[in-house]
């Protein structure tokens, strides 16, 4: 249930931030902030619950939505609540300032669209329960057990092609 919630604040994060495209002026940025307001405080009380909650359970709740044959788990265990409860409380302590603060900011479509998007993204990594295949240097450029592959030192320029063609050269067995 909890897991639930937090997803539908982060989605309401995101709708936020479509809105915050259209929204015009003072009026329209105030009222954006006020609504991300309301949004951060209750996903820190939601987090806040799931942390205080006596042996809850652990539920977690799978979208239809990342790689292709593969769902992507969203979950809120207690370790992702206590960041929760502080990213959230901090965003809804920024938004309460930004109410007033928009008032007299010149170009508030600067900054509308992408603020909620913030949000939500970082309400996103605390929810995410399973990583995507990693595609860094470390784990695609590593071939035999205990060593490394060696990186070009080329200029930047040929750098990208050459190490992309040795670490997927070198991660086949």
């Amino acid at each position: 249930m909890m897991s639930q919630l937090a997803a539908g604040g982060v989605g309401l994060l995101l709708a936020l931030s479509v809105l915050g495209i259209v929204a015009r002026r003072a009026l329209g940025s105030r009222l954006l902030y006020a609504a991300c307001f309301a949004v951060c405080a209750g996903l820190a009380g939601v987090a806040l619950r799931t942390l205080l909650a006596p042996g809850g359970g652990f539920e977690m709740l799978a979208i239809p939505l990342g790689l292709p044959l593969r769902s992507t788990l969203l979950g809120l265990d207690p370790l992702s609540a206590a960041f929760a409860v502080i990213v959230n409380l901090a965003a809804a302590i920024v938004s309460a300032y930004a109410i007033g603060y928009a008032a007299h900011a010149r170009e508030p479509q600067r900054v509308l669209p992408f603020y909620p998007a913030f949000i939500a993204g970082m309400n996103l990594v605390l929810l995410a329960q399973e990583r995507f295949p990693s595609w860094s240097a470390g784990s695609s450029c590593r071939s035999p057990p205990g060593r490394w592959c060696s990186v070009s030192t080329a200029p930047p320029r040929t750098a990208a092609p050459r190490w992309f063609i040795s670490s997927w050269h070198q991660a086949v067995p």
